[in-house]
C-alpha cells in the first residue's frame, strides 16, 4: 500500500515541484540579471567620465553604443 501512494505522489507532485522551481529560479535569476545589467551601465559611466572632457562625452559614447544595439536588434526582427 505504501508503494502505491509513493508512486502517485510522486507522478502529481513531483512534476508540479519541479515547474515552480524553475519559475522561482527563473524569477530570481530574471531580477539578478536587470540589477548586474544597471550596476554595469553606472559603472560605465562613471568610468567613462574620467576621460577628459565634460560629462557629455559619456552619455554620447553610451547613447552611440545603445543606439547602435537598438538598430542592430531592430533589423534583425520577424515580421
Amino acid at each position: 500500500m505504501i508503494g502505491t501512494v509513493d508512486r502517485v505522489r510522486s507522478a502529481t507532485t513531483g512534476p508540479l515541484l519541479k515547474g515552480s522551481r524553475a519559475v522561482v529560479y527563473g524569477v530570481l535569476a530574471a531580477v539578478v540579471a536587470v540589477i548586474l545589467v544597471v550596476l554595469i551601465i553606472i559603472v560605465a559611466v562613471r568610468v567613462l567620465d574620467l576621460l577628459p572632457g565634460g560629462v557629455w562625452l559619456p552619455y554620447l559614447i553610451l547613447g552611440v553604443v545603445f543606439s547602435l544595439a537598438g538598430i542592430i536588434t531592430w533589423t534583425r526582427r520577424t515580421a
